[in-house]
C-alpha cells in the first residue's frame, strides 16, 4: 500500500509538471532566440554557426505549422518529458527509496525553475539537460554492478554533445565517479568503449566542423571565455560595401528627428579589473541561485543545517553512487567559477548542476515537506504569471526584458509585409522573428552591421549579389539605428519608423513615414523597440547602377 501511495504521488508530481510546461508553452509568445533556432529547422544540417545541430532537429516540429510557437516547441516538450523518468531512476539507484525522501528529491528536481522550464523554449539546453540526466542514470546503473551500461552512458553523452558543447563536462564527472566509486571498472573495456560510443556519435559533427573552419567551436570558445561573439565566417559575399551615411540617408533621418551625436565628453576612469572580476563572480553566484526560484529557501536551509550540525545530508546515499552525484554538482560549479574569472557567466550555463544537488538536498527537504511544497507552488505561480505577462501584459514598463523579447515583432512584420523585394535586417534575432512571422518571405541578415550568424554563414540564405539588387530594383533594410548606413552604389529613398512603447499597462505601436513625419520633437520617453524600415535604390550616378547581371 505504501508503494502504491508513493507511485501515485510521483505520478501526480509528474502530471503537474507536464501540465505546467504545456500550458506555458501555449501561452508564451515566441522569443528571439527561439525564432532564430527554428529558422535552422528549414535547413537540416550537421552543424550551424552558433551550436551543434540537435536544437534544429527538435525544432522540426515547427514545419507542421509555421508561425505557431506551440508547434515549434512540441518536439522540445516531448523530449524534455524523458528527463523525468531518468531522474526518478537516478534517485532510486542513489538510495533515495524512503517515500518522503524520494518525493522530496523529485519535487526539488521538478519544481525548480530549470525543471519547470525545461522544454518550454526551443533552445539547445533542452536536449542537453535530458542527456545529462540520462548519462547520470546510466552511469549510476554501471556503478551499481552492470558495467555494460557505460555503453548507454556513452550514447547519452554523445547525444548531449550534439546539443551543447558543455556536455563535455560529463567526461570528468564520470571519471571522478569511477575513481572514487568503482575504480576497478577502469580495468574493464566498458568505460572506454562508452567513451568511443560518445565520440562516434559526435564524430559527424566534428567532421562538419572541420569542413566549415570550426566556426561553431570557435564562436563558443570566444563567447564563453571572452564574452565576444564575432568570428570570421569565411568565404565571400558579393554585396555592396558599407559606407558612412550620405546626404540622402542623413536627410531621411533628420525628418524623423535625428540629431548628430554631441562630441563625447572625456571619459572617467574605466572600471578597475577588480570591479570587473567582482561583477563576473556575482554573475556566477547569481546563476547558481537563480534556477531554484523560491526553493532557494530550502537550499539555504539545508546548507545552514549542514554547517551547524556538521552531518552531511547525503550520508544515506549509496557509497558507490555518492561520488557521481557530488561530481555532477562540483564539476560544472567549479568550471564556471573559473570561467567567471575572465568573463560573465550566463544564467543557463551551470544549470545542470541542480540535478545532482536535488539528491544531496533530498533528506533535508523530506524533513521540511510543507516548506518545500509551498516554495514549489510559488515557482509554478511565478512561471505561469511570466507567461501571462508575455501574452497580455497587465503592467507594461519600458526596459522590461520579457516585453523586449516578445512584443512588437508582429507589427514590424506587418510593415515589412507591405514592401516588395528583398529584405535585409541588421540583427540575427530580428531576422529570425521576421522569418517566423513571414514564412516564405525573402529575409536575411546584412553582413557587417552586427555580429555574424547562420543567416550570414549559410550561402543559400545570403546568395543575393550586387547585380541581383540592381536588377530587382533595390532592396529594403530593417535596422535599429535611426541613421541609415551608406551602401556603395545605392542611396536611401524611403524610410519608415516603427516605435513600440509601454504606456499605462498597454503596448502601443506607432508607424511614421519620414515623408509624412511632423516637425521633429525631442522624445525623452523610453521605447521597448524602435526600428527603421529603409528602402534603397541604385544610385543613378553610380558606376554600378547599370551594371549587367553576372552570368
Amino acid at each position: 500500500m505504501r508503494d502504491v501511495t508513493t507511485r501515485r504521488a510521483i505520478f501526480a508530481l509528474v502530471a503537474v509538471v507536464l501540465l505546467v510546461r504545456f500550458v506555458v508553452a501555449g501561452l508564451a509568445p515566441i522569443v528571439q532566440d527561439e525564432a532564430y533556432y527554428l529558422a535552422w529547422s528549414s535547413a537540416p544540417d550537421l552543424g550551424y554557426f552558433d551550436h551543434p545541430p540537435a536544437v534544429a532537429w527538435l525544432g522540426a516540429s515547427s514545419l507542421l505549422a509555421p508561425s505557431s510557437a506551440f508547434a515549434g516547441r512540441l518536439g522540445g516538450l516531448l523530449a524534455a518529458a524523458l528527463a523525468i523518468p531518468f531522474c526518478v531512476g537516478l534517485f532510486r539507484r542513489a538510495g533515495l527509496c524512503e517515500p518522503r525522501v524520494l518525493l522530496s528529491a523529485i519535487a526539488l528536481c521538478s519544481f525548480n525553475l530549470c525543471g519547470l522550464a525545461c522544454g518550454i523554449l526551443v533552445v539547445p539546453d533542452t536536449l542537453y539537460f535530458v542527456a545529462w540526466c540520462a548519462a547520470l542514470h546510466e552511469a549510476a546503473a554501471a556503478l551499481d554492478g552492470n558495467p555494460r551500461r557505460w555503453l548507454t552512458a556513452g550514447v547519452a553523452t554523445g547525444i548531449g554533445l550534439l546539443s551543447k558543447y558543455m556536455m563535455v563536462l560529463m567526461f570528468p564527472v564520470l571519471l571522478i565517479a569511477l575513481l572514487r566509486g568503482r575504480a576497478r571498472q577502469l580495468r574493464t573495456p566498458w568505460p572506454w568503449a562508452g567513451c568511443l560510443v560518445a565520440l562516434a556519435l559526435f564524430s559527424p559533427h566534428l567532421a562538419w566542423n572541420a569542413r566549415n573552419d570550426w566556426i561553431p567551436m570557435r564562436f563558443q570558445l570566444k563567447h564563453g571565455f571572452t564574452g565576444a561573439g564575432a568570428v570570421s565566417v569565411g568565404g565571400t559575399i558579393d554585396l555592396p560595401a558599407l559606407e558612412d551615411s550620405g546626404t540622402a540617408e542623413l536627410a531621411l533621418a533628420r525628418q524623423l528627428g535625428y540629431e548628430p551625436p554631441p562630441v563625447p565628453a572625456a571619459k572617467g576612469e574605466e572600471p578597475t579589473a577588480s570591479l570587473r572580476w567582482l561583477a563576473n563572480i556575482g554573475s556566477w553566484v547569481g546563476s547558481l541561485a537563480l534556477w531554484w526560484g523560491a526553493l532557494i529557501i530550502v537550499v539555504v536551509g539545508a546548507v545552514v543545517h549542514r554547517l551547524r550540525r556538521g552531518v552531511p545530508g547525503y550520508s544515506t546515499l549509496r557509497p558507490h553512487v555518492r561520488p557521481l552525484l557530488l561530481a555532477s554538482v562540483l564539476v560544472p560549479v567549479v568550471f564556471f567559477g573559473i570561467v567567471s574569472l575572465r568573463s560573465r557567466v550566463e544564467a543557463n550555463w551551470p544549470a545542470a548542476y541542480t540535478v545532482g544537488a536535488c539528491a544531496l538536498l533530498a533528506s533535508y527537504g523530506a524533513q521540511h515537506l510543507r516548506s518545500l511544497i509551498a516554495c514549489s507552488a510559488w515557482n509554478v505561480v511565478a512561471i505561469v504569471l511570466i507567461a501571462l505577462h508575455a501574452r497580455v501584459p497587465v503592467y507594461a514598463s519600458n526596459g522590461d526584458r520579457i516585453l523586449d523579447e516578445t512584443h512588437g515583432y508582429r507589427e514590424l512584420a506587418d510593415v515589412v509585409a507591405r514592401t516588395e523585394g528583398p529584405v535585409f535586417v541588421d540583427r540575427h534575432q530580428t531576422t529570425g522573428m521576421l522569418r517566423f512571422h513571414l514564412p516564405g518571405r525573402e529575409i536575411t541578415q546584412w553582413p557587417g552591421l552586427t555580429r555574424p550568424s547562420e543567416f550570414v554563414r549559410r550561402r543559400e540564405w545570403n546568395a543575393l549579389t550586387r547585380a541581383d539588387l540592381v536588377e530587382r530594383g533595390g532592396f529594403w533594410l530593417v535596422a535599429a539605428s535611426i541613421l541609415p548606413p551608406g551602401i556603395d552604389g545605392f542611396r536611401a529613398v524611403e524610410m519608415r519608423q516603427i516605435t513600440v512603447r509601454a504606456e499605462g499597462g498597454r503596448i502601443l505601436t506607432r508607424v511614421v513615414d519620414a515623408r509624412d513625419a511632423p516637425p521633429p520633437t525631442r522624445d525623452r520617453s523610453r521605447s521597448i523597440h524602435r526600428w527603421h524600415v529603409i528602402r534603397y535604390l541604385a544610385d543613378p550616378v553610380s558606376e554600378f547602377a547599370d551594371q549587367p547581371r553576372s552570368q
